[in-house]
C-alpha cells in the first residue's frame, strides 16, 4: 500500500487489497495461471523471471559457502 492512499482494489479470492489496478491484476496470475520460470537446481517454481534470477544466486551463494568450508577443512572434494 502506497503511502496516504486506501486500497481501492481487494483479490477476491484470498482479500489482499492493492492501490492500483494493474497490481492487482499482476496478483490475480498467482491464483489463475502456472509459474513459466523454474529453476535449474532445484524444484521451485517462479511467475517472474527477476524472482527466478534472485533465486538462483541463492545456489551460488551456497555452493561457495561449501566450498569456503571444505577449504578451511583442508580436504579436498571433487565437485
Amino acid at each position: 500500500m502506497e503511502c496516504g492512499k486506501a486500497p481501492r482494489y481487494q483479490c477476491r479470492i484470498c482479500h489482499g487489497k492493492f492501490t492500483h489496478k494493474h497490481n492487482l491484476a499482476a496478483h490475480m496470475k498467482l491464483h489463475i495461471e502456472e509459474p513459466k520460470y523454474a529453476c535449474l537446481n532445484c524444484d521451485k517454481k517462479f511467475y517472474r523471471r527477476d524472482k527466478l534470477a534472485k533465486h538462483s544466486a541463492t545456489h551460488q551463494v551456497a555452493g561457495q559457502e561449501v566450498k569456503d568450508e571444505k577449504k578451511i577443512r583442508g580436504k579436498n572434494y571433487k565437485e
